[in-house]
């Protein structure tokens, strides 16, 4: 699935499905938690911010650093383990 990711001014980085219906999904599953969710993941700046980077190529690296918003593909499973809350078991 197609993914966009942005990093804001903080230096945390969103993780967003480009499908609109495949993000509701996601964040059905987690309100049902009682978490509140927009189907996006989140990684805070340093630890989970660097170690999401690190895993992207050079040049999506760079773009995401410099603050533009970057699509990639994702296996849906990876995207619902950045959730949590079992959401690797949505079915997209």
């Amino acid at each position: 699935m197609l993914v966009d990711v942005q990093e804001d001014r903080m230096g945390n980085i969103h993780a967003t499905p480009k499908n609109g219906r495949i993000a509701k999904k996601f964040a059905r599953h987690l309100q049902g938690f009682g978490v509140q969710a927009d189907g996006s993941a989140f990684f805070q700046e340093g630890g989970g911010a660097q170690e999401f980077l690190e895993d992207c190529s050079p040049s999506q690296r760079r773009e995401i650093s410099d603050g533009y918003r970057v699509s990639m593909r994702v296996d849906p499973w990876v995207f619902g383990q950045w959730l949590g809350w079992d959401a690797c078991n949505v079915e997209v």
